[in-house]
């Protein structure tokens, strides 16, 4: 899915199913059956959680205007950067003077727009990390309501969230082995897919 995160408007998503120990003893899950699934997956668009994916669709149309106009300002930018480079490259027959004030009007306006454009993203990411929050939080816990169903009925004690336990690629994980066999992901996506509306309704209301 193509995302409004090109311009550093990223979102983490991170659920760590950890420690769903909700049945009884003498139960299946009670004698300790542990699964994992790989959180990351759920944002798939072709085989993911359908709310979760609508609901950063929903956020990513919103953030739209706000990603244009930052690319814009990065146009202007780029243009006077070009100006001045052919300006720095003119003939010595051309005064020096007006040369040099050309120079540094262009410098001064592409000075201005990028505080407008430091300015501007700096508050793009704040609604967007708002945004993400109200938006996505609700399907967030709808996903966890659903996961201690899905634990419960398929007779787990523990569930780990394997995207979690790897790490983010620079700071180590806690994972040092995982069997694939024990992979509940795709099973966990079908079964909260599948889940009447009513019992999974994501909160996208857009501000007034």
């Amino acid at each position: 899915m193509k995302r409004v995160s090109l311009l550093a408007l990223s979102l983490v998503f991170a659920a760590v199913f950890a420690g769903i120990a909700s049945a009884q003893p003498g139960s299946a899950a009670a004698a300790g059956k542990i699964g994992w699934i790989d959180s990351s997956a759920f944002g798939d668009e072709k085989a993911g959680i359908s709310k979760y994916i609508q609901a950063q669709k929903s956020i990513d149309a919103e953030m739209q205007p706000k990603v244009t106009e930052l690319k814009n300002i990065q146009t202007q930018m780029q243009t006077l950067q070009t100006d001045i480079q052919k300006l720095q490259g003119t003939p010595g027959s051309v005064p020096v003077d007006n040369v040099q004030k050309q120079i540094a009007d262009k410098t001064d306006q592409g000075q201005k727009l990028q505080r407008d454009y430091e300015y501007k993203q700096k508050d793009a990411q704040a609604y967007y990390s708002r945004r993400a929050a109200e938006v996505l939080n609700p399907v967030s816990q709808q996903i966890m309501v659903a996961m201690k169903e899905f634990a419960k009925q398929k007779g787990f004690s523990v569930i780990l969230d394997l995207s979690a336990l790897a790490g983010d690629g620079q700071t180590p994980g806690a994972l040092l082995f995982f069997d694939p066999t024990a992979d509940l992901t795709k099973d966990f996506i079908t079964f909260f897919n599948a889940r009447p509306a009513s019992a999974a309704t994501a909160t996208a209301t857009k501000p007034q």
